[in-house]
């Protein structure tokens, strides 16, 4: 079975710069699906939005 990350390897592979690969970037797993405040949300918002550009 292929999860998200080897599926659009697959779809845009040829299109990855050589020696690149697709990699996930999210939240952690939880038993819910928001972190439970506003404040706490934003901080954890602005770090995925960090990595992703970072990355």
């Amino acid at each position: 079975a292929l999860n998200l990350i080897d599926h659009l390897d697959l779809a845009v592979g040829s299109d990855v710069p050589h020696g690149e690969r697709l990699r996930r970037i999210s939240r952690p797993h939880g038993s819910s699906p928001a972190v439970g405040s506003a404040k706490r949300h934003q901080a954890e918002q602005t770090q995925l939005v960090n990595e992703v550009f970072e990355a």
